[in-house]
């Protein structure tokens, strides 16, 4: 008995880990709660419109993630609609297996202080990420090791459609608005250690930054050295 009552526990709160809350239908904060820890984690503000869905699906509407301090612009990322597609019971799994994730009418500002320049707004965002994640692990150090510590997670598909890009150099205060993209599509995007919202927030971003500056040919340098984790390999189809 205690056995079957531990597993039930597992599965609601294994059920819908995305974005830093368990989500569970008719729960009207869960889109509060997940900005609120997206917002702890990159220092900056996040809103986020509605999340809805149904077992084996998770709708996140209206995603707008804000540009640091300094920056030219508002925001430093939007989404529209994001969809992620994954058998339930993947959440209980050691190596979690999502099948799709469809991220529709993304907006991506890409901020440098200069042509030369290294520094920017997503810098600063991945720069934050990082250092939130070191204090995470520094917290649980000594700890027992928990099966988050070796858990992996598989996105068959990362999909971008609709996208729109803004190249800003703060010292020449301009704007430059990019040809728009239709669409990327990533496959087999893994990664490895925390939990899987933890896991699932760093594949989203650090692929599709990765994605557009690729497909726009930006010629800076991404975020590299110690932020290098956020970067996993993927391939485009």
């Amino acid at each position: 008995m205690k056995s079957a009552l531990s597993a039930i526990a597992s599965l609601c709160i294994a059920l819908i880990l995305i974005l830093g809350v368990i989500v569970l239908l008719g729960w009207k904060r869960a889109s509060d709660l997940a900005a609120n820890e997206l917002s702890k984690k990159l220092k900056v503000n996040v809103a986020i419109g509605g999340i809805s869905g149904d077992i084996n699906t998770i709708i996140v509407d209206n995603i707008e993630i804000d540009n640091p301090e300094g920056s030219h612009l508002p925001q430093a990322f939007i989404c529209d609609k994001m969809t992620i597609t994954a058998a339930a019971s993947q959440y209980l799994q050691q190596d979690v297996v999502i099948d799709s994730i469809v991220l529709d009418g993304v907006y991506v500002d890409l901020e440098f202080d200069s042509k030369r320049g290294k520094q920017g707004n997503w810098s600063t965002i991945m720069n934050n990420a990082y250092n939130a994640s070191i204090e995470l692990k520094n917290e649980k150090s000594g700890k027992v090791p928990t099966d988050d510590a070796v858990r992996t997670v598989l996105v068959r598909h990362l999909i971008l459609t609709n996208i729109s890009t803004d190249l800003v150099y703060r010292n020449k205060n301009t704007v430059e608005h990019l040809p728009s993209l239709d669409e990327i599509i990533l496959k087999d995007l893994r990664s490895e250690g925390g939990s899987v919202r933890n896991q699932l927030v760093r594949l989203i971003l650090s692929q599709t930054l990765k994605a557009v500056y690729e497909e726009q040919e930006i010629k800076h340098d991404l975020p590299g050295g110690r932020l290098r984790y956020l970067l996993p390999l993927r391939r485009l189809d």
